[in-house]
Parts: structure tokens; C-alpha cells; sequence
């Protein structure tokens, strides 16, 4: 006797989320394209939207100064980028013709916080048969327009010898 399992669908269609720049000033607004494509190459046209958007301090340890942002070509591997943190907001829209939303994305400026902050927009694409596939994009929001590393280049100094920093 053998027992039932059900088929496993396999993803008909992609949603891919980019922005307009990888970096904004704290305060500035940035633009995100929610873009959805069957992998024949068609546009998943006019299908529901509903996205949400998260902030959180951005951590710069372990991490490369040119890899703060997730790029286009992370889109696919979206389950890295992490949607953990505060909610900022959450909208519905709808994909145009061509398959594709682009939204306003605030960013909040507040005096008190001196610290940068990632900002995830997490888009579900709900095509008409009623599939509902997410894409993420993450992007920095800083606080200034400019950042300073200082690195010892020796983590051990003898009592009254100078420390060497490494500033970038």
C-alpha cells in the first residue's frame, strides 16, 4: 500500500526587488522596483503586491566597505538577506503590464540614533493562479555622508610604546 503524497509545484516565476542606489543619507528617499518574470521570459502582468519594509542598525563587523548592500545578482539567493527589525510599513500595489512596481522608500532621520541603518523591502508577487512568490532587496541607510574605520595594526602594545592605527 502506498501513501499519498502531494506533487511539489515548482516556481513558475521569479520576483526580483532592486533599488535605485545601493546607499542614501538617513532622511532621503529611495526608489525599489518589484519586478516578476515567469521563466519563460513573459511578466507576470498586473498581479497583486503586498510589500513590507524593516529597518535595523546596520552591523559593520566582518564586512567588506563595497558588500553593505545586497546587489541585483543576489536577487535569487534573497534567503540570505535578513528581514529581521523593525516595521516600517507595509502597502499593497499592483505589477503594470510589464510586470513591474517601483515604490517610494522613506528613510527616517533621528537626531538622537548615530548609527546606520539596513533597510529590507520584502515583496510577495500573487500571480492570478494565486502563487505567491517573495523576492527581498536590502539597502544602507548612514547617518553621515562619509565613514571612518580605524583598525590597530597590532592588537598588542607594550606599556608606554605608541599603537599603530590604520584609518580608511
Amino acid at each position: 500500500e502506498r501513501a499519498f503524497q502531494p506533487r511539489r509545484r515548482r516556481h513558475e516565476y521569479q520576483v526580483r526587488v532592486t533599488t535605485a542606489k545601493p546607499r542614501v543619507l538617513q532622511g532621503e528617499s529611495n526608489q525599489a522596483t518589484i519586478d516578476s518574470r515567469y521563466f519563460f521570459g513573459e511578466p507576470v502582468a498586473n498581479a497583486k503586491v503586498k510589500y513590507t519594509v524593516h529597518q535595523s542598525p546596520h552591523l559593520w563587523w566582518g564586512e567588506d566597505e563595497d558588500t553593505d548592500s545586497s546587489s541585483a545578482d543576489d536577487a535569487d539567493s534573497n534567503s540570505d538577506v535578513d528581514t529581521s527589525g523593525d516595521e516600517e510599513a507595509e502597502q499593497t500595489g499592483r505589477l503594470n503590464a510589464d510586470g513591474k512596481l517601483v515604490v517610494s522608500l522613506p528613510t527616517r532621520f533621528v537626531e538622537k540614533q548615530h548609527f546606520d541603518k539596513d533597510y529590507v523591502i520584502e515583496a510577495g508577487v500573487t500571480d492570478a493562479a494565486g502563487r505567491e512568490i517573495t523576492g527581498r532587496y536590502r539597502f544602507l541607510a548612514t547617518y553621515g555622508s562619509y565613514r571612518i574605520h580605524v583598525e590597530p595594526t597590532s592588537y598588542v602594545v607594550q606599556k608606554g610604546q605608541t599603537a599603530s592605527l590604520q584609518i580608511t
